[in-house]
């Protein structure tokens, strides 16, 4: 499948971490943040795909886990594992004496330093690209506007404050 030439001059040209341009890549140079490692794993009988990451604030985040598409299940339902493992991690922060308590309980959005875990929305590329959010694909244009999937994206250096069920994928 050939990716679109925007996708890959955005990935050149950006700070943009490696995604599918970097992991199909055939070039010899890698432009990206991976800094090789994931350049054209792709391509490989048994290449499987990395970990996703993402720069945010200036700092290295990994993909830890996507809102699951649950059937006949309200938006709460499904959000809410989301929102408690975002607290766990911040809570976690706190206990290890990494960040203070009003820097990540209620004040988020003021915070200029990088945080320990973000709950961001998949964009409409994200969704029609990323094999993770496939199960999205079939929503109607007027339930992506009502509720686009989550996404929580933790700091690389913090992986560990990510409780053991969700580590490795």
């Amino acid at each position: 499948m050939p990716l679109p030439q925007q996708t890959l001059i955005q990935a050149l040209i950006t700070e943009q971490t490696c995604g599918d341009a970097c992991w199909h890549a055939k070039d010899e140079i890698c432009h990206c943040s991976c800094g090789g490692r994931n350049h054209g794993c792709m391509r490989t009988k048994d290449g499987e795909q990395p970990q996703r990451t993402r720069k945010i604030k200036g700092s290295m985040y990994q993909l830890v886990t996507i809102e699951q598409d649950i059937k006949d299940s309200c938006i709460a339902e499904r959000t809410h594992p989301i929102y408690q493992l975002e607290r766990t991690i911040d809570d976690n922060a706190i206990s290890a004496g990494l960040f203070e308590h009003h820097e990540l309980k209620g004040c988020k959005s003021w915070c200029d330093k990088p945080l320990p875990v973000y709950v961001k929305s998949a964009n409409q590329s994200e969704i029609e690209r990323w094999p993770e959010l496939s199960q999205w694909r079939d929503k109607t244009e007027l339930e992506l506007i009502r509720h686009k999937p989550l996404m929580v994206w933790v700091k690389i250096d913090l992986l560990n404050l990510v409780p053991e069920s969700y580590r490795g994928g």
